[in-house]
């Protein structure tokens, strides 16, 4: 794993290992089924690998504030780390299509704003209310993974 400051990916996989599963993909049939019924599911297509939460989607849930309703102290959105934001991010990285790297990028953006503190951005961020470090982790391996889009900059 990568452990230099300026390389990103550096959390779960570095560059040199996302080359290595991008030509696995390429080169084996069974890596290429899986890839496709991953992308699949992000594309809102077809649901694979059930854990029995919704996952982001390309279009799921809409990349605004009011796909999140205002529920007081916490949240409108839980347990983000069961929507697997990461996978919609990894098919992003590994196809190489910049429309995943804007849909996370939105999702982030928006996640940001309301994981804090809900709907109501007269409040102050509330990092306490954060039910699990679980969410934080998604967000920030979801964000290292698109580290180098275009987006960011």
């Amino acid at each position: 794993m990568n452990t230099g400051t300026g390389e990103y990916p550096k959390l779960l996989f570095n560059s040199d290992e996302i080359e290595d599963i991008k030509e696995k993909i390429h080169r084996y049939q069974w890596a290429n089924r899986l890839f496709e019924k991953l992308k699949a599911a992000v594309d809102g297509i077809e649901e694979c690998f059930l854990l029995g939460y919704p996952r982001f989607t390309m279009t799921d849930p809409p990349a605004d504030l009011s796909a999140f309703p205002d529920e007081g102290e916490m949240r409108g959105i839980q347990f983000v780390h069961q929507s697997r934001l990461h996978e919609l991010t990894m098919v992003g990285l590994l196809s190489g299509d910049p429309k995943y790297a804007r849909r996370v990028r939105q999702v982030l953006i928006v996640l940001a704003e309301v994981l804090p503190r809900g709907n109501d951005l007269s409040l102050q961020p509330q990092f306490v209310n954060w039910s699990t470090g679980h969410d934080a982790l998604e967000l920030l391996v979801a964000y290292d993974l698109i580290y180098n889009d275009p987006g960011w900059t």
